[in-house]
C-alpha cells in the first residue's frame, strides 16, 4: 500500500504496515536555490528514492513538486524530517520544515 502526504500533513502521525511506501509531496521552486532534502530519518524507515516534477513543463522559473519515497521495513515507530534550504548557505538558510511521525504496525 502507498500512503501519500503533503504539507497539510506537517506534524501529523500516520499509520502504515511493514512493506508500505510513504510518499511525501512538497512544493518546490529550485530556481530560487531552495531545495527540499531529507534532514532525518529515524526508526524502521528507509529512503526509496525521490523525484521532481515541474508544474508546467517548459516554464522558466516555475515551480513544481518534489516527491520523496520511504519504505516501512519493520514494526515500530519512526520519525521523518525534511527541510527546504540552500545547502551551500548552511542550516540557517532553512526556510521551511516538514516532519512526520510514523507508526508501523505488525
Amino acid at each position: 500500500m502507498t500512503k501519500t502526504v503533503t504539507t497539510a500533513d506537517n506534524g501529523a502521525t500516520i499509520e502504515v504496515q511493514p512493506g508500505d511506501e510513504i510518499v511525501v509531496r512538497l512544493e518546490e521552486n529550485p530556481t530560487t536555490g531552495y531545495r527540499w532534502e531529507t534532514d532525518r530519518v529515524g526508526g524502521p524507515l528507509e529512503p526509496a528514492g525521490d523525484s521532481y516534477q515541474m508544474s508546467t513543463p517548459g516554464t522558466i522559473g516555475g515551480g513544481g513538486v518534489h516527491e520523496f519515497r520511504f519504505r516501512a521495513t519493520a514494526p515500530g515507530t519512526a520519525h521523518l524530517a525534511l527541510k527546504n534550504w540552500r545547502s551551500w548557505e548552511g542550516e540557517n538558510s532553512a526556510t521551511r520544515r516538514f516532519a512526520l511521525d510514523v507508526r508501523i504496525g505488525g
